[in-house]
């Protein structure tokens, strides 16, 4: 059976184009193609660099499907994994039968011998000499307490209901002659979820924040993060002045002077 890529045609010819020349097609195809690539790394495993080579002057870590991961372990890694009973004792053996035993585990349900090795890898990683350049179990907590939350896809999906509810009332609120009571009320209602959700985005970004080290705004995602929450401020504070009913000269003393 010939097992030839089947857009390595279209791939090729993409490729051969200058990025000018590439027509739509073309650039859907390179996409495709790359991610395609990407799976098939994670399917084999070398994208997953998940073993520290012992005594790497530059703590490089290795795949399970690397030529280094194949090696006999020794010294305080063997001790690590002897009870793994493995032989040859090495970081691809470990994999395999950590992959092994999940796959028995979808069947019977019971995970306790891959949740071992999977705490003898963890063992491994946090007992390397790069050790220092793991997360510490606390980061780990927060990051997976964020991921399980999905506090920004939450968000979007709620502000986009709230900007059409109060797009809606504050019409109605507007062009009624004479105040009605429930949708004031309504009004104040859905301004104080603005509100809480608003907090509930700072705190999103103190998280990401901490989780990765550095202000949410190098890159485009977090600069659009950080361009929403900076856009409720001085809506906030206009919504403030608004219901103080104070004098412009107050708050607005440049165009008084």
């Amino acid at each position: 059976m010939n097992k030839q890529y089947k857009l390595q045609k279209y791939t090729e010819e993409a490729f051969r184009k200058k990025q000018s020349a590439q027509n739509s097609f073309d650039k859907e195809i390179i996409k495709v193609d790359e991610r395609l690539n990407i799976f098939e790394m994670a399917i084999k495993g070398s994208i997953f660099k998940f073993f520290p080579v012992e005594g790497h002057e530059n703590n490089k870590w290795v795949s399970w499907d690397e030529k280094a991961a194949a090696q006999q372990l020794s010294g305080s890694m063997n001790d690590l994994c002897s009870e793994l009973q493995l032989n040859p004792l090495s970081y691809t053996n470990i994999m395999m039968a950590y992959l092994s035993e999940v796959s028995k585990a979808t069947v019977s349900g019971d995970y306790m011998k891959a949740d071992k090795i999977l705490g003898v890898i963890n063992d491994i990683q946090r007992n390397s000499a790069s050790k220092q350049l793991l997360a510490s179990d606390a980061k780990i907590r927060v990051e997976i307490l964020y991921n399980k939350l999905q506090i920004f896809i939450m968000l979007r999906n709620g502000y986009a209901v709230l900007s059409m509810l109060l797009l809606l009332l504050a019409f109605i609120d507007n062009f009624q002659l004479k105040k009605n009571r429930t949708i004031s009320l309504a009004l104040n209602i859905s301004i104080t979820v603005l509100g809480l959700a608003f907090l509930y985005h700072t705190f999103g970004m103190i998280l990401r924040w901490y989780l990765t080290g550095h202000a949410p705004w190098s890159n485009g995602y977090e600069a659009l993060l950080l361009i929403a929450w900076g856009g409720f401020l001085p809506g906030s504070f206009l919504r403030g002045i608004q219901k103080s009913r104070l004098p412009p000269r107050l708050y607005w003393p440049s165009l008084y002077s």
